[in-house]
């Protein structure tokens, strides 16, 4: 496990278990009121449906419900063989089963764009590298749309301007950030704010981000050996 706790330094590429240990541990700090409603998907859950046909990806994703959730979070990578781990670029797609979940100032800025009303399934790409990731992003949803929209098929795609990063490491750790930042303003009931998410998302704020997940997987392994050590000793 060290040498993915060590892609949380300066300078590396995001290990898949990384984001896959912050999705679990950002989902468990949710209000029931809230996990009852989104899925957060681990990256090796996307390798999946990437990697085999809807048929077989909706048997295996039964268990998640995603059909009923009103909101998905997905770690997309530009991996151009599905089959095995890999890519160069992460970006967030997230579908919401109704564009009025985010909120009026989400629904006017996909008005815009689209011709989407507020209660139509849309899907929403957060890429911090102007669209790197577009092309990897819509062959997911022709997956993907089966199973979390079996009523509608075709989902618009909405891709707004959302924070930069200013290196060629920090996809995955923006990642991160953009789902944090989203369950945030949901547990708050906020609307979403995509304009406002540049004020907060800052180069400064992702690198605090990498110390802090860094400091939160050292807190919890630490809590977990201290606990392992008590049962020893109980055992003695």
């Amino acid at each position: 496990m060290d040498q993915h706790v060590d892609t949380l330094l300066p300078g590396m590429w995001l290990s898949d278990l990384i984001i896959e240990f912050f999705f679990a541990y950002l989902f468990d700090k949710l209000p029931e009121r809230i996990q009852n409603k989104i899925s957060l998907l681990y990256p090796s859950v996307t390798y999946f449906v990437a990697t085999f046909d809807t048929l077989e990806a909706s048997i295996s994703l039964a268990n998640e419900h995603l059909s009923e959730k009103d909101v998905v979070f997905i770690p997309v990578t530009n991996n151009p063989d599905p089959t095995r781990v890999g890519g160069t670029h992460w970006s967030l797609l997230v579908f919401c089963r109704k564009a009025s979940f985010f909120g009026k100032f989400f629904c006017q800025k996909l008005e815009s764009t689209t011709s989407s009303n507020n209660d139509y399934p849309v899907f929403v790409h957060f890429d911090s590298s102007s669209g790197l990731n577009l092309s990897a992003a819509k062959l997911f949803i022709k997956k993907i749309s089966p199973i979390v929209a079996p009523s509608c098929p075709e989902p618009s795609i909405f891709s707004p301007i959302v924070p930069q990063q200013v290196n060629g490491s920090d996809c995955g750790v923006y990642v991160l950030a953009f789902a944090e930042y989203l369950c945030d303003e949901l547990v708050a009931g906020n609307d979403i704010k995509i304009d406002e998410m540049a004020q907060i998302i800052t180069p400064k704020y992702i690198k605090e981000l990498r110390r802090k997940t860094y400091e939160i997987i050292q807190r919890l392994s630490k809590e977990r050996n201290d606990e392992s050590k008590k049962e020893d000793e109980k055992n003695d």
